[in-house]
């Protein structure tokens, strides 16, 4: 019986474990992910940036167009 008991808490155990390790991850693949967006968004900046310096080009707000 104690045995069985003591079997039973560990499978419990280990679906908590298996569900908070689950959850870390997926925090961690949005955290990542939001990242990833800023830095294309930055990049695109940047190169839209570089290509109306080099052809002289704004909009009528002064910010970089092509």
């Amino acid at each position: 019986m104690a045995l069985a008991r003591e079997m039973e808490g560990r499978k419990i155990d280990m679906k908590q474990a298996r569900f908070v390790a689950q959850s870390q991850a997926e925090e961690r693949m949005q955290i990542l992910r939001q990242e990833s967006e800023h830095r294309n968004r930055q990049l695109v900046f940047d190169c839209v940036k570089a290509v109306s310096e080099a052809f002289g080009k704004r909009d009528l707000y002064g910010d970089y167009c092509i």
